[in-house]
């Protein structure tokens, strides 16, 4: 592999093992000087920041690969989000008891979205109504939520706890099983396609923001990042009706 200079602390800390990073369509982030050598007739160079010709893409990043340069594109980003887990079966419901300033939603597969469940006193207590299998968002007064799934117990139910990811990846596996529940039609103008925001966990959302932006009425994403876009969303289990009329 070619000698890696070396560099002083930065903003934009080399990736290990990248030489050269895409961190939008057709942009790349230079971590290794000496890339440059064969990216000079293939776009522009702006400081650490590369431009790519994009009809030059795959010719440019065989040659780079070939010469032992590692290039970590968001084909490559993409690869690596997580998968939907095995979704877990809904069972009936089931009480447990909830401390009074505490709120309760779950994860609505049919919207895609976080449903509030409200709580109720039965007698001295505060309890709530769950189902096991649920993917459950508690938060306590105006804290910060914190992430469960429902399983069965001895007490009726209780809550497993889950990270933000993990939550949101169980919810789009429950989804997955209604094919109805998973279609998401896109739109388009002359700015490009315009993708209805879904509740995406962090790395989705995060190479979500590589690809365009997000606006009042989705994401906007221009039409060199569309099919990637399209992707991010069938890895939620989430099918894209793309418009008949592409973007101008």
């Amino acid at each position: 592999m070619p000698p890696r200079s070396r560099r002083s602390s930065s903003p934009h800390p080399a990736p290990p093992n990248v030489d050269l990073d895409e961190i939008a369509p057709w942009r790349f982030l230079i971590f290794n000087p000496r890339v440059t050598i064969v990216l000079s007739k293939s776009g522009a160079i702006t400081g650490r920041l590369f431009e790519l010709a994009d009809w030059r893409r795959e010719g440019l990043l065989a040659r780079l690969r070939s010469k032992g340069f590692t290039v970590r594109t968001l084909d490559d980003r993409l690869l690596a989000l997580p998968e939907l887990p095995p979704p877990a079966p809904i069972g009936e419901p089931a009480e447990m008891q909830a401390r009074r300033a505490d709120r309760y939603s779950v994860f609505d597969p049919p919207i895609g979205a976080w449903r509030a469940i409200p709580a109720r006193q039965s007698g001295d207590q505060t309890v709530v109504s769950l189902r096991a299998g649920w993917v459950v968002r508690r938060r306590h007064g105006r804290g910060s939520p914190s992430y469960h799934q429902a399983v069965r117990s001895e007490a009726g139910i209780e809550l497993r706890p889950l990270s933000a990811t993990e939550a949101l990846l169980a919810g789009y596996a429950q989804a997955a099983q209604n094919p109805q529940a998973t279609i998401i039609r896109a739109t388009a103008d002359e700015r490009g396609y315009l993708l209805p925001a879904v509740e995406a966990p962090e790395p989705h959302r995060e190479l979500l923001q590589r690809l365009g932006e997000l606006t009042t009425g989705g994401w906007l994403i221009a039409p060199r990042g569309w099919p990637l876009a399209r992707a991010v969303y069938e890895r939620l289990g989430l099918r894209v009706e793309e418009p008949e009329t592409p973007p101008l």
